[in-house]
């Protein structure tokens, strides 16, 4: 059976939810997104090591120290997710220097009983998990995809973190707080 047969027999559930851009300043590209293009609502995540559960830990693409900004805002039936790699992470450090900032990934939702079943089939295909965790219940995997699809795809199950301490997810702009002691 060939990777779209599968896909589509197996699960049938399946969606792209979301777009993701690198930048080297999030609160700058956050106040770009809503003043040029009237996206809003951003959700400020300072994430790192000791914030993420089951983190796939891999020489070369993440140390077991790391910090790194995501931000994410609905647009339409999609996501936007910015991504600032701070240290520790040379998947994501070495694409922003490599590519500079701007496209990264598109994000697909698989059910959550498909879940591990859908990974092992893209690692089967040739598309291995490079890098990922867990956010409280919010599971996120990047397979190694460029190769054949030529944009990074990220793999999750569709569902919201929950339960995480609120200052873990910081409205804009007052998350501008975290550009501002970095000062």
């Amino acid at each position: 059976m060939n990777v779209k047969e599968y896909l589509r027999d197996v699960c049938s559930g399946r969606r792209i939810s979301q777009v993701g851009f690198f930048t080297d300043d999030i609160f700058a590209a956050m106040e770009n997104w809503s003043n040029e293009h009237g996206i809003r609502n951003w959700m400020f995540y300072p994430h790192n090591n000791n914030r993420l559960q089951n983190v796939i830990i891999k020489e070369g693409i993440c140390e077991p120290e790391f910090q790194f900004y995501c931000a994410c805002a609905p647009y339409g039936n999609l996501q936007i997710e910015l991504i600032q790699p701070v240290y520790g992470l040379p998947f994501y450090e070495n694409y922003l220097k490599e590519h500079g900032p701007g496209a990264h990934h598109i994000k697909e939702i698989v059910p959550e009983d498909k879940y591990d079943e859908v990974l092992e089939f893209y690692a089967s295909q040739g598309m291995e998990v490079i890098f990922g965790a867990e956010f409280f219940g919010s599971r996120f995997y990047f397979i190694n995809s460029i190769p054949k699809l030529g944009i990074l795809l990220e793999i999750g199950n569709g569902k919201m973190p929950s339960g995480f301490p609120p200052e873990w997810g910081v409205p804009y702009p007052e998350c501008l707080k975290y550009r501002d002691q970095n000062k």
